[in-house]
């Protein structure tokens, strides 16, 4: 594993490159680190003293996630980009017509001339543990890759004139800790980060059906932000993972050369 980037607004990546299109993928990482990027400053317009709140959407569900999600999607992919998507969408085929398929995705959008295939899940994972990932996080992992794998088939027919369909798998895990926020204890975060990549890394995946990570982003929430109590949830509340697969490009009945 080694850190590829660290800049001073705290965003970590981690890559891990498997994929035999490397080009392709490079295109995918730079997408989902736009992606974050403009999440988190769509989070951090929500830490409002004008309007007294500070009510961040990683600390509620993955539902929650897409009033940030879409706002990020459509600025970068120049409004490119639906939601709740069926997988039969854009399919002309008659055999495919009669036998509709019933998978669903979170997002479709077009970026830099390729389709990208989107499922989003979301986690909670104490940032103390030392030695497994949590088993829901886990499972939600495996369930984000084997929906992926589910609507391959009909991916096929897509007619949008892009290169290649490029299927993307996000899992956000929003690290805690049940004590209240101070700075001690999101310099314990800091000092763990290595170690809960790592466990990330060995933990997500452990075979040829369900593969690891191809890559991985840390946000560090900015100190005014983590250390406010939050009028719900107790605890502190110092990051937020981007754990990421990045399946092979796939042709499709729309593709150019």
């Amino acid at each position: 594993m080694e850190q590829q980037r660290y800049n001073k607004t705290k965003f970590r990546m981690y890559e891990w490159k498997e994929t035999s299109e490397e080009d392709a993928q490079n295109i995918a990482f730079e997408l989902v680190e736009r992606l974050f990027s403009e999440m988190a400053n769509q989070s951090v317009k929500l830490d409002s003293n004008e309007y007294g709140i500070c009510d961040m959407p990683y600390l509620y569900s993955e539902r929650r996630l897409d009033s940030v999600i879409m706002p990020a999607l459509s600025k970068i992919c120049n409004g490119l980009v639906h939601d709740e998507v069926s997988a039969e969408r854009h399919n002309n085929s008659r055999k495919a017509a009669r036998k509709k398929s019933q998978g669903r995705y979170d997002y479709w959008c077009i970026y830099k001339d390729y389709s990208f295939v989107i499922e989003v899940k979301q986690s909670f994972d104490g940032y103390i543990r030392n030695k497994t990932v949590k088993k829901a996080t886990n499972e939600l992992w495996k369930e984000m890759i084997i929906q992926l794998k589910t609507v391959k088939d009909d991916m096929k027919y897509y007619i949008e004139k892009t290169k290649k369909i490029i299927r993307l798998g996000i899992m956000f895990v929003t690290s805690y800790t049940d004590k209240p926020p101070c700075k001690e204890n999101l310099l314990q975060f800091n000092e763990r980060i290595p170690k809960i990549s790592s466990l990330y890394f060995d933990g997500l995946g452990t075979n040829i059906q369900i593969p690891r990570p191809d890559m991985m982003m840390l946000w560090q929430i900015p100190d005014k932000i983590a250390l406010k109590k939050h009028h719900i949830y107790r605890g502190t509340f110092p990051g937020l993972w981007a754990i990421v697969k990045v399946f092979d490009p796939m042709e499709h009945q729309g593709a150019t050369k």
